[in-house]
């Protein structure tokens, strides 16, 4: 699932900056998709890097679209 979602990210290039890795932010954005909150995601990204619970919010708000599909 989470190569899937990286792949799609740099496929439909919802990032063009590189600050972080797209990996990250793939990771981070399903955590808050599967329930996490973005306070809970930052820190459980502590580890792998880190990245603020705003960064995490508006990736995730950037990405939604591949992860919620109309039916």
């Amino acid at each position: 699932m989470l190569t899937r979602l990286v792949n799609a990210l740099r496929a439909q290039r919802v990032f063009v900056r590189r600050r972080k890795s797209d990996d990250l932010r793939a990771l981070g954005i399903l955590l808050v998709y599967l329930g996490l909150s973005t306070r809970q995601a930052e820190e459980v990204l502590r580890g792998f890097g880190g990245a603020s619970y705003e960064a995490i919010r508006q990736w995730y708000h950037r990405a939604k679209h591949i992860l919620i599909q109309p039916p």
